[in-house]
């Protein structure tokens, strides 16, 4: 006979199905907002001291991680253990895909989290195909460096969109997370970031899969393009 299920089981299965239905989800209070402000002061520090470079009417650095002046940034992620959190979330294992980017002052139009340019020779499966059972399932932790809930600046999405593999924007949602708050979605899912000005934006991106088929391909091809942007 099956045991009952626990109050924190039942929540994470709530959480499950709405993920899978909208294809993203707000986690809530992941951060302090002490450690939000410090992982602020290290962003700033290292833009302003020449870091990055020009992208999207911003600044960006593909593979933060492997910066040796971003290394205490990169401890407070760590200690987050993201990769737990989104295994929680779906039930099943994920590891890190190597996907991770720091921005500052970014805008970017409507669109998917998929290979593109000279990395899309790495993908040789659809995104939305099976392959011997195995579906794509890569997700992005976005963690804002600033409380988003009085603007509409950090993430917008196409409610659903992650099982539709063209770019067809309806059932938009402006997402506001709280100072400490992240945001997992499905890469395949339609989404937006809009800057307004007049303050310093600043997000982290990372990366995590279910390793199939699917993983290995967007691995091969995000090492490639970050490679690529950083001029090696």
């Amino acid at each position: 006979m099956l045991g009952k299920r626990t109050g924190k089981e039942k929540k994470l299965e709530k959480m499950n199905e709405e993920f899978k239905d909208n294809g993203f989800i707000i986690i809530r209070g992941v951060f302090s907002s002490e450690e939000i402000d410090l992982m602020r002061m290290e962003s700033m520090r290292y833009f302003n001291s020449g870091g990055g470079f020009s992208n999207s009417g911003g600044k960006a650095k593909p593979d933060w991680i492997k910066e040796d002046s971003l290394l205490q940034l990169r401890k407070k992620i760590e200690e987050k253990n993201f990769s737990k959190i989104i295994s929680e979330l779906i039930d099943e294992p994920v590891e890190f895909i190597s996907h991770n980017d720091l921005h500052l002052n970014r805008s970017v139009g409507w669109h998917k989290d998929k290979l593109n340019n000279n990395a899309k020779v790495f993908e040789k499966n659809n995104p939305w195909s099976v392959i011997n059972g195995q579906t794509m399932k890569i997700y992005k932790v976005n963690v804002y460096l600033q409380d988003h809930s009085n603007n509409n600046d950090a993430l917008t999405v196409s409610v659903g969109s992650h099982t539709k593999e063209k770019n067809i924007i309806d059932n938009v949602q402006i997402i506001r997370p709280l100072k400490g708050d992240i945001i997992i979605f499905d890469q395949r899912v339609s989404h937006r970031s809009f800057y307004s000005g007049g303050y310093n934006r600043i997000l982290i991106c990372m990366g995590y899969g279910v390793k199939n088929v699917f993983f290995e391909e967007f691995k091969k091809g995000t090492e490639y393009r970050q490679n690529k942007q950083n001029g090696k």
